[in-house]
């Protein structure tokens, strides 16, 4: 299990259509909504690579003006071996 918040800023008048592009996507869940055009979302993914696609999935709907990487965790077990 893989998940990161973001915090994404657009033109208060893009908000809703953003919002709505978000809320399309798998995996990705919108939790505020601000007046000046700030939207604060978390993806989940079962793993790395699959929050790092839809980070650049977001990065790239159109109208998105910055997203920033707020928070990233990450449950993966540890691919090292010991003798």
């Amino acid at each position: 299990m893989h998940i990161a918040s973001m915090v994404i800023r657009t033109r208060p008048e893009d908000i809703r259509g953003i919002e709505t592009s978000l809320n399309a996507m798998t995996g990705v869940d919108v939790h505020a909504v601000t007046t000046d055009g700030r939207l604060v979302v978390t993806i989940e993914g079962t793993d790395r690579s699959t929050c790092g696609e839809r980070l650049m999935a977001i990065h790239a709907i159109p109208r998105v003006l910055s997203a920033g990487l707020v928070y990233e965790q990450s449950d993966e077990e540890s691919t090292e071996t010991t003798s």
